[in-house]
């Protein structure tokens, strides 16, 4: 069965509420903690999945914050979790238009291939970001997040709008593999 999952139902966002019941969620909510610490109640997607990658393009879309700062942002995006000895890992494929997101899902190698840009980084390092233990410029400065694909100066405008999409992808309940 696959659940849709609002950011609304959910509490993604700015603002963190517990929710005791949910009718969209049904009995099958449980407390837990997202990447930030903060307890929610409803299910968990496990990190970089296709209903994580729609859960991020919801919060996308529910916030204002960042239609705001991607008002003029055009493009696609892949964040790509690099496994050992240079083998891709899961990743998930974001489109991006004027502060809307048109599309989130578990990429596919095409859409990897056809991203404008592309983030890599070993799973430690998007855990890290995801928790806000990191900053995605900082780790993008110091190497942790690679830009495989797409210059640099192109997303120097929008790192507003690329800090608002990080700090989304953190509001939403993550469950982690074990070895990450």
């Amino acid at each position: 069965m696959r659940l849709r999952v609002r950011a609304c139902d959910i509490g993604i966002g700015r603002e963190r509420r517990k929710y005791p019941h949910s009718p969209i969620l049904g009995t099958d909510s449980r407390p837990f903690q997202t990447a930030r610490g903060a307890d929610y109640i409803g299910p968990m997607a496990m990190a970089f999945s296709d209903p994580w990658a729609q859960a991020w393009g919801a919060a996308l879309n529910a916030s204002s914050v960042y239609r705001k700062a991607a008002a003029t942002w055009e493009g696609s995006i892949a964040v790509v979790v690099s496994e050992a000895f240079g083998r891709a890992g899961p990743a998930v494929f974001l489109d991006v238009w004027r502060g809307q997101c048109r599309a989130a899902r578990e990429a596919t190698a095409a859409d990897v291939a056809d991203a404008a840009f592309v983030l890599e980084a070993a799973p430690a390092a998007w855990k890290q970001v995801l928790a806000s233990q990191i900053s995605p410029v900082m780790a993008l400065l110091t190497g942790q997040i690679r830009l495989a694909r797409g210059d640099l100066t192109r997303l120097l405008p929008y790192t507003a709008a690329a800090k608002e999409l990080v700090h989304l992808a953190g509001t939403i309940e993550t469950e982690f593999p074990p070895n990450w």
